[in-house]
């Protein structure tokens, strides 16, 4: 199998609840002929693929030459989305020279080979000036790089630096100037469009996955106020989803959330997820849930509660596990916990 075809990271429904049980077919593009797949060992995989709990799906290769269309749909069987043709990326190993690069006037390779070249050339032109590739690439090392390189740097301490076109300043005090995140061995990045109109970035590398940008604007020689720029760590690092869950009437579970901070209890959630045919729902069907108790007396102690905190989701089962609606009687109807498994959600 030469071929990777690309499937969504992740299938859910309207509400944004992953699908479990959904099944994506594979045809010979611009077919009704199915497609066989196998998995990333060559095991054969069939001419479909189903989503786990979690709404996604395995990886999938291929040998067809043609192009491979494919369908998604439910596990009841409604079409979610077509793909005709599905992305695809070889997974045959080509050599860098085979490989087209884009010339330009810093690079003018054609091919990655070339380029890697060049760019190899280039570093020895500098370590050849004096700059110790090994021993200046920290940030200390760095700064005391442009010190050099740059004729009178000037330290970030309370006011942006005077510049004419733009120019890339060292941070060598702990004075901030008016963002706390600029200390040493920080980078101030400054650029002009003109003789009073330019814009400042400050940048602290060390402050992955939370906000290690800043930015000010300078509007006829006035500088204005510092604004942080979210990246992309922050953001794609503010949701947790727990694999499934075992459920233990009376139990508890410590589920780590690595969110680095208390989650927002609005935003907390589960589902339940049916492993074995239960109250006429069948394997992989997904039933959302709220949080809390759902007894309506001391004896019959039903649903569950999440206590978060700055590391962990506290999980407690009531002692009688949790009803449901009958999924054709609609008659509230206890569970059976061997049947089921919990899934929970949290963000900041």
């Amino acid at each position: 199998m030469t071929t990777q075809i690309i499937l969504p990271d992740q299938i859910c429904d309207a509400n944004g609840v992953p699908l479990a049980g959904a099944k994506a077919r594979f045809y010979t593009h611009g077919t009704s002929t199915p497609v066989a797949v196998d998995d990333a060992d060559g095991t054969p995989l069939g001419t479909f693929v189903t989503s786990d709990a979690a709404g996604r799906f395995p990886q999938v290769f291929t040998d067809a030459l043609t192009g491979t269309d494919v369908e998604i749909e439910t596990s009841g069987g409604t079409e979610i989305v077509t793909y005709a043709p599905a992305p695809e990326t070889s997974t045959d190993p080509a050599s860098a020279n085979e490989m087209p690069y884009d010339p330009h006037a810093d690079n003018a390779a054609t091919n990655v080979q070339e380029a890697i070249d060049n760019i190899n050339d280039d570093l020895y032109q500098i370590s050849a000036a004096g700059f110790d590739l090994t021993a200046e690439t920290t940030a200390a090392g760095m700064r005391d790089y442009l010190d050099a390189f740059y004729a009178s740097p000037t330290d970030f301490t309370g006011s942006i630096p005077a510049i004419t076109e733009g120019g890339v300043y060292p941070v060598t005090s702990a004075t901030t100037g008016g963002w706390s995140g600029i200390a040493n061995d920080d980078i101030l990045l400054m650029m002009r469009t003109g003789a009073n109109n330019g814009i400042a970035l400050g940048f602290d590398a060390s402050a992955v996955g939370t906000l290690p940008i800043v930015i000010s604007r300078e509007n006829a020689g006035v500088w204005g106020t510092w604004y942080t720029i979210p990246t992309l760590e922050y953001f794609t690092g503010r949701r947790f989803t727990s694999s499934a869950q075992t459920i233990t009437a009376a139990g508890s579970l410590t589920i780590a959330h690595g969110l680095g901070a208390v989650p927002n209890a609005a935003k907390m959630g589960a589902w339940l997820v049916n492993v074995n045919t239960n109250l006429g729902y069948t394997t992989g069907h997904i039933v959302p849930i709220s949080l809390g108790s759902t007894s309506s007396t001391s004896t019959n102690s039903f649903g569950v509660t999440v206590r978060p905190d700055a590391t962990n989701l506290n999980v407690r089962f009531g002692a009688s596990g949790f009803v449901l609606l009958h999924a054709t009687t609609g008659v509230t109807t206890q569970i059976t916990d061997s049947d089921w498994q919990i899934v929970f959600y949290a963000e900041l």
